[in-house]
């Protein structure tokens, strides 16, 4: 299965909205979009494709938070590019609902501030995504959903 990546258009987008929103100005700074082509080397040897985005995932997200690409809205951008990651990467509905935005936001801050490791980030993305995971197993009634005999949820 081939990894997704946002494009570098596709971060820069994100920021413009992002920024937008607040009425901030949108400008990129430096080259640390490019840890989003770096990331496509990272971890190739995780055998495990699931394991492999979570990783990739948390690189992205720490390298673009830490990074400053943008003037303003790097912690929202960032956020918003691995959403889409983890999205196209691990068949997630959009929106990516399960994100509790006050942990989220606190967490993001930790992050930009240096104080989480790669392990914190990559554990916090699996409790995420297990989240999410969990919450499209039930479907619309409330009862969950089967699955096929190679473990894919009934789709109804």
């Amino acid at each position: 299965m081939e990894i997704r990546y946002p494009s570098k258009e596709t971060v820069i987008l994100i920021n413009k909205r992002v920024v937008g929103l607040e009425g901030q100005t949108h400008s990129v700074q430096s080259s640390a979009l490019d840890y989003i082509d770096i990331a496509a080397f990272r971890f190739e040897d995780e055998p495990a494709f699931r394991t492999k985005v979570i990783k990739k995932a948390a690189y992205i997200l720490e390298r673009l938070c830490c990074g400053h690409p943008f003037i303003d809205g790097n912690k929202r951008t960032s956020f918003l590019a691995v959403a889409w990651f983890l999205r196209s990467n691990l068949n997630l509905h959009e929106p990516f609902i399960v994100f509790d935005y006050p942990h989220a936001a606190e967490f993001i801050c930790k992050i930009a501030q240096g104080k989480a490791s790669q392990q914190e980030i990559r554990l916090w993305l699996e409790e995420q995504v297990k989240k999410e995971e969990s919450a499209q197993s039930i479907d619309s009634d409330g009862k969950e959903r089967e699955q096929d005999a190679g473990g894919e949820k009934d789709a109804d």
